[in-house]
C-alpha cells in the first residue's frame, strides 16, 4: 500500500503546482492576513470579511497566473516530447527501409538489369516496399527529402552500369531492373524538384537507364552526365537545365520532352525519336544528332550548336 501511494506521489503530475499553490498559501496569504490584521486593523465582522475576502481574491489571482504558467510549460514540454517521439519514429522508419532496401538477392541479380524474373527474386518484394517507405518519408517529412533521394540515387548509380554493345551491333531487348525502376518512378513524381525545394541537383551520372520507362518525369535540373538512355522512354519528360553532358539517347522515344536550358554537349541521339522536343537554349554543341527522327530545322534553331554538332538535316545551320 506505502509503494503504490509513492509511486502515485512520484508520477502524478499536479503534484509539483498544487505544492506550489499550497505553499503559496503559507508563505504570502499567512503574511498578508498578519499585515492586514496589524495595520488596517479591522474592527467589526463586515470589516474583517472583506479583508479576508480581498485576501482570498489576491491569492486566487496570483494562482490563476501561476496555474496559466504551468499550464503553458506543461504544453511547450508535450510539444517537445511529441516532436521528438516523431523524430524517433521517423528516424526508425528511415533506418527500417535502408534495411529493406539492401536486402539483395543472393543471385541472379547483376548489375544492370536482366529480363523480369531472371534469376532469384525473393528479395524483390523487400526492396520495393523499402523505395516506396523513403518516398513517404520524404513526402511527409521534407527535412529528409536530401537523405531520401541520396540514398535513392546512390542505389541506381551502385546497382546499374552501362552494357558494352556486342560485337554484332544492336543491344538485345532487355528489361530494367523492377526496383531501379521503381526508384525512377519515385524520382520522376517527387514534389520537389530541382531550385524548387531542392538546394542540390540529384546525381544519377553514368547510371544505365536503358529500357526504362521515364514518360512524364520530373528530371529538372538532375546530374545525368554519362548516363545511358538507350532505348527508353522519355515522353513529355521534364529535363530543364538538367546536364545531360556525353548522355546516349540512341533508339530513345522522346516525344514532347522538355530540354529548354539543358547541358547536351556531347550527347548522341541515334535513331532517337524527338517529335515535339523542346531545345530551347540547349547547349548541343558538339551533340550528334545523325539520324534523329523527327527534328526540325526551328528546333535546332532555338538551341545552342556549334560547328561540331551533327544532324541529318540538309542544311545545317552554322554558329
Amino acid at each position: 500500500m506505502t509503494d503504490s501511494f509513492l509511486a502515485l506521489l512520484q508520477t502524478a503530475d499536479w503534484l509539483f503546482p498544487v505544492g506550489v499553490v499550497l505553499g503559496l498559501v503559507v508563505l504570502i496569504g499567512l503574511p498578508a492576513w498578519l499585515f492586514l490584521n496589524r495595520y488596517i486593523k479591522p474592527n467589526t465582522a463586515g470589516e474583517r470579511k472583506e479583508v479576508l475576502s480581498l485576501l482570498l481574491q489576491t491569492l486566487g489571482g496570483v494562482a490563476f497566473v501561476l496555474g496559466g504558467w504551468f499550464t503553458w510549460q506543461q504544453l511547450i514540454t508535450s510539444r517537445e516530447e511529441l516532436k521528438n517521439s516523431q523524430q524517433g519514429q521517423i528516424t526508425e522508419r528511415f533506418t527500417r527501409a535502408i534495411d529493406q532496401l539492401g536486402k539483395e538477392d543472393d543471385e541472379g541479380d547483376a548489375a544492370g538489369g536482366g529480363k523480369t524474373g531472371a534469376g532469384h527474386q525473393k528479395n524483390l518484394a523487400i526492396r520495393l516496399g523499402g523505395i516506396y517507405a523513403l518516398e513517404r518519408i520524404a513526402r511527409d517529412h521534407k527535412p529528409d527529402h536530401p537523405a531520401v533521394m541520396e540514398v535513392l540515387t546512390a542505389f541506381v548509380r551502385q546497382h546499374s552500369a552501362p552494357v558494352e554493345e556486342p560485337a554484332e551491333g544492336k543491344l538485345v531487348q532487355r528489361d530494367i531492373r523492377p526496383d531501379i525502376q521503381a526508384i525512377l518512378t519515385v524520382i520522376g513524381r517527387r514534389q520537389l524538384t530541382y531550385d524548387k525545394g531542392e538546394s542540390q541537383r540529384l546525381d544519377l551520372s553514368g547510371a544505365s537507364l536503358m529500357w526504362a520507362i521515364l514518360n512524364k518525369a520530373k528530371f529538372d535540373g538532375v546530374d545525368f552526365t554519362s548516363t545511358h538512355f538507350n532505348n527508353a522512354q522519355l515522353k513529355e519528360a521534364e529535363l530543364k537545365g538538367a546536364i545531360l553532358f556525353n548522355a546516349d539517347f540512341t533508339d530513345a522515344i522522346m516525344d514532347g520532352a522538355q530540354l529548354q536550358g539543358a547541358d547536351l554537349r556531347g550527347a548522341v541521339f541515334h535513331n532517337a525519336t524527338v517529335a515535339g522536343v523542346n531545345f530551347k537554349d540547349a547547349k548541343l554543341h558538339g551533340a550528334d544528332l545523325t539520324g534523329a527522327v523527327g527534328l526540325t530545322r526551328e528546333q535546332l534553331n532555338s538551341a545552342q550548336v556549334d560547328g561540331e554538332t551533327r544532324t541529318s538535316l540538309k542544311a545545317e545551320r552554322q554558329p
